[in-house]
């Protein structure tokens, strides 16, 4: 059997044989008929092929414009949100302006000057003593109309600020009370609007279902004043002759304050 010799060289990019020696193979221009011979022919027209790494630069080039395409897209939606959430800021803002008032809770707002009377009048620097005569006043109720005291029948008295978490943890309480010994006055005074966040006066009556009188001090406190508080809540148990019983404030426990409320009840 006759082995085949190996030639050196092989098929350059251009498709030609560029192996050394005599009879070296074929170009990509010839032909081998049959019988050995070789015979020249017409180069044939054949359209350029493209090697691989042209095609692989073809498509990488498609995806590129792809990319960018999808690039200008991802800016305009990036530059577009940043002013839409300008606006919506803006606008919230705008009506939280409106609807708000300057230095007060949420459709609450001080008593207007000059709406009310206290007498006598002036101002204490510190809590009613037991024992001493606690001003009669007249102020606007909340929600309406006017909320009012004076000497007659015995009462609790509470002055308190919706903003204040003492007197949020204090008013169920005290309307608890309310309900046990409902033959007991109980008067509210809200005071200091707006000074701290929080909750409406409102929002507090609503959800402690709050049933005695609240009546709205003036932005000069002047139902405070009048009342010598220094911290709320402060609550006065008040004789029917006007006069303090005792005096509490902050969270006191409730059994001083239904100590309180039976002391009262007693003089009904």
């Amino acid at each position: 059997m006759t082995k085949k010799k190996r030639r050196s060289g092989g098929w350059d990019r251009r498709g030609s044989d560029n192996s050394s020696g005599q009879g070296g193979g074929r170009s990509e221009g010839e032909t081998h008929p049959p019988g050995g011979e070789s015979a020249r022919t017409v180069p044939q027209t054949k359209p350029p092929r493209r090697s691989p790494h042209e095609r692989r630069l073809s498509g990488s080039a498609r995806k590129a414009a792809k990319e960018r395409a999808a690039k200008r897209r991802r800016q305009m939606v990036t530059v577009g949100i940043p002013v839409g959430v300008v606006v919506i800021v803006v606008l919230a803002f705008a009506v939280l302006a409106l609807t708000s008032g300057s230095g007060t809770e949420k459709g609450t707002r001080s008593a207007p000057t000059g709406a009310i009377t206290v007498s006598p009048g002036g101002s204490r620097p510190s809590p009613i003593p037991k024992g001493k005569t606690v001003p009669s006043f007249t102020a606007p109720a909340l929600g309406g109309g006017t909320a009012s005291w004076k000497p007659g029948q015995p009462t609790v008295l509470v002055i308190w600020a919706a903003w204040c978490p003492h007197c949020q943890a204090e008013l169920p309480a005290l309307q608890q009370l309310h309900t046990k010994y409902p033959d007991v006055n109980v008067v509210s005074v809200v005071s200091a609007q707006g000074q701290e966040p929080g909750p409406s006066p409102e929002e507090l009556v609503a959800q402690d279902h709050i049933t005695f009188p609240v009546a709205v001090d003036d932005s000069a406190q002047s139902l405070v004043n009048a009342m010598g508080v220094t911290g709320f809540p402060t609550i006065y148990f008040v004789n029917a002759d006007g006069t303090v019983f005792d005096q509490l404030s902050g969270e006191p426990p409730e059994l001083a304050l239904d100590l309180g409320f039976q002391h009262l009840q007693q003089q009904v």
